[in-house]
């Protein structure tokens, strides 16, 4: 199966909306949380693990199990690279040039006080500040990919979704919370408002369908009659999800939502 552009658009766009929902811009209203109760994080997630999938799946049936676990290993050193690529790039712009902006201040805030720490920091990913804590979550599932498929080969897709989703819901018990809050005070930490281990369920769902999709097997069986309601469905909650949008109606704020919606960025 040949690559789809398609996919590589779609995560383009997400990170255009992402781009838009962190710019002072009143496009933010049609860009943030597009979907209903998802914002495009996660759907820049699930895509890209989606592809994560596909490629592992193409690269293993043509290569063989290791030339694929080779090729993502790789991908993920790459990215590292251009992640610490952009870090250089921010922090010597903004302590040498806009140190004195106030936003600037609260982005980088850590490494104004300790730049030393939080160089040695941001190696380990242990420093990720915020509107930057993207690529090492992304970072750190590339290197999760040849693991997950590892296990499904010698326990199944079923056994390795189970496990993630018990790390899940090991996450609702606000670990994310209590490392955070341990790690304050110390200048090369910085977690960030990602909490990873409630993330890598949206991941290792996108690799299993990516995986799923590649060869050819039916993503979600559901019968073609019900798949003109779930689409009507889809095409009827968009347009009033805009709707309430354009007429100023948010409902996240009457049923006592997270401004992030169901999955806020910590992954709740």
């Amino acid at each position: 199966m040949k690559r789809l552009i398609i996919f590589d658009v779609l995560r383009g766009i997400f990170l255009l909306m992402m781009i838009i929902d962190h710019s002072p811009s009143r496009l933010r209203l049609f860009t943030d949380q597009p979907f209903g109760f998802f914002t495009t994080a996660e759907g820049f997630v699930f895509v890209s693990a989606f592809l994560a999938g596909m490629l592992f799946r193409r690269r293993t049936e043509k290569s063989g199990f290791a030339a694929a676990r080779s090729a993502t290993t790789f991908r993920a050193w790459r990215i590292y690279r251009a992640h610490l690529l952009t870090l250089v790039f921010a922090f010597v712009i903004g302590s040498f040039f806009l140190a004195e902006l106030p936003g600037v201040g609260y982005l980088l805030g850590q490494y104004l006080k300790n730049p030393g720490a939080a160089v040695v920091g941001s190696v380990f990913l242990l420093f990720r500040p915020p509107l930057m804590d993207i690529l090492p979550m992304y970072i750190c599932f590339s290197f999760l990919t040849p693991l997950a498929f590892l296990a499904a080969r010698r326990w199944g897709w079923r056994t390795a979704i189970g496990a993630s989703f018990a790390v899940w819901l090991i996450s609702q018990t606000r670990v994310s919370d209590w490392l955070v809050t341990a790690s304050q005070g110390i200048p090369y930490v910085e977690l960030g408002p990602f909490d990873m281990l409630a993330w890598q369920l949206l991941w290792i769902i996108g690799l299993f369908f990516g995986q799923r999709f590649q060869g050819g097997e039916v993503v979600i069986p559901i019968p073609r009659s019900l798949q003109r309601v779930l689409l009507a469905l889809v095409i009827g909650f968009l347009g009033w999800r805009w709707g309430s949008i354009y007429l100023g109606v948010d409902l996240s704020n009457q049923y006592g939502c997270s401004t992030n919606g169901t999955w806020d960025r910590s992954g709740r």
